[in-house]
């Protein structure tokens, strides 16, 4: 007895005749989200060591997900999309944690700055209290007396001109630490508008019934991580990147729903998805290479990576003077 499973049924007939077919229907939207949050979520965030404070995704979330982001019958795109968004959001974690500890060092730069102009102005303040004691002391010789009180005068005015200054310093830095923290409120309310404006601009350019639009959005977020990647590579900088998935990108979600609904089986858009495909190769072989340290491996696929995407380009130019 032989078990064998398949996707479709276009097997031979006499082959199809000596075998039983058992149909067994994939997950559904509802349990789909169920084994997502039960079993997924937590362990892409253990693998991306994120803790449960740090990354929430709503129920919502995850049925958008689902409903726009996967298409097969099982988890494992849902499983890869849950992979993503963790490894971005464990990025964005260690960005905000690093602007924290820079906070923390400048404020506690202030602090030890603050402490100094406190014990300078306590030493004023012994300074001053002696001078008195001296006055008391030789107040019999008037001479002496106006001599040291003269000494004694420039000596107060110097001690008030060095806490005067001191006070200014620590005004100073008491402002340059409210600067600091409102730079910090800022960044964080930038990064929560980057995320919403995001959100929303993905949804909408998916929902466009115009092809032109959905074209270049397409193309120009493809051409984000490319431009990212040749950047790292001319710095010899490692990055986390997983652009093997060239049915997940964002062109190629495109290029398969909205791009093959309107050109159809166009010779040029049909020769597109090759070069696709070999874009994303290389540009997985090209993360590897600079993750390895091959210096001439790196520049190779580099500038091989360059003239795949102006290959694309000029596919894709062509395919928008068709559109009206």
């Amino acid at each position: 007895m032989f078990v064998a499973t398949a996707n479709t049924l276009n097997i031979p007939a006499p082959l199809m005749d000596r075998m039983e077919i058992i149909r067994l229907s994939g997950y559904t939207e509802d349990e789909k989200v169920s084994i997502a949050e039960r079993y997924l979520v937590p362990k892409q965030m253990a693998a991306n060591g994120l803790k449960p404070e740090e990354c929430a995704i709503s129920e919502s979330a995850l049925r958008d997900i689902v409903r726009y982001y996967t298409r097969e019958a099982g988890v494992r795109s849902l499983e890869r999309e849950l992979g993503n968004l963790a490894r971005k959001t464990a990025r964005i974690t260690h960005e905000i944690e690093e602007l924290t500890h820079s906070l923390r060092d400048q404020s506690s730069d202030v602090g030890a700055d603050m402490a100094r102009s406190v014990h300078r102005a306590q030493r004023v303040g012994a300074l001053v209290t002696n001078t008195g004691n001296t006055l008391g002391q030789v107040g019999a010789m008037l001479t002496e007396v106006r001599a040291v009180t003269g000494e004694q005068t420039g000596l107060m005015r110097q001690l008030t001109s060095d806490a005067d200054r001191q006070r200014q310093d620590a005004g100073q830095a008491a402002e340059l630490l409210q600067v600091l923290v409102q730079r910090f409120a800022a960044t964080m309310t930038l990064i929560r508008d980057a995320r919403e404006q995001l959100e929303t601009g993905v949804t909408a350019v998916s929902k466009s019934s115009d092809a032109a639009v959905t074209l270049r959005v397409s193309l120009a977020m493809h051409y984000q991580w490319i431009g990212a990647l040749l950047a790292a590579a001319q710095k010899q900088e490692r990055v986390d990147m997983d652009v093997s998935n060239f049915h997940g990108c964002f062109f190629g979600k495109w290029y398969f729903g909205a791009g093959a609904q309107h050109f159809g089986s166009d010779a040029g858009f049909a020769g597109v998805d090759s070069v696709h495909q070999d874009v994303h190769r290389t540009g997985q072989s090209l993360v590897e290479a600079i993750r390895a340290g091959d210096a001439a491996r790196t520049a190779e696929l580099a500038s091989r990576l360059e003239g795949l995407s102006d290959t694309i380009t000029d596919r894709l130019e062509a395919l928008m003077r068709q559109i009206p």
